[in-house]
């Protein structure tokens, strides 16, 4: 087990992020390090987030297993995003530059930007319901 705490309100997502509001892991397990402990899990965290990175889509039965099984809710409690290029063809700057992730939208406790140094996000201060 792994999770590696940063000292930044801003992470990063890259290549498939599966991306967890550190709130409901402290509701259901106690603490970032209690589920990362009893599902040997790796991932980034600052205390508001964790990011488990993939290089392809992660396996449903993470999701259904860990999470759905423990009362974790879709776009509410977790998502899944997956890295927008900051260039295309030629090196041409995306036109989702200094925009939001398009994957992310709509997550309403998720902050995000597209930079030309990559794909940010943070947890927004906001309660929720």
């Amino acid at each position: 087990m792994a999770i590696e705490y940063r000292r930044s309100k801003r992470l990063r997502v890259i290549f498939y992020s599966l991306i967890i509001n550190a709130s409901k892991i402290k509701e259901v397990f106690g603490s970032m390090r209690a589920f990362g402990k009893r599902y040997d899990l790796t991932g980034v965290t600052n205390g508001e987030i964790l990011i488990m990175y993939f290089m392809s889509y992660p396996d449903d039965d993470l999701i259904a297993d860990i999470l759905e099984s423990n009362g974790f809710e879709y776009k509410r409690d977790f998502v899944l995003a997956e890295e927008e290029l900051t260039s295309g063809v030629r090196n041409i700057p995306s036109p989702g530059l200094n925009h939001p992730l398009s994957c992310l939208k709509d997550i309403i406790w998720l902050g995000s930007i597209l930079k030309k140094d990559g794909n940010w996000i943070w947890k927004k201060n906001a309660i929720y319901s």
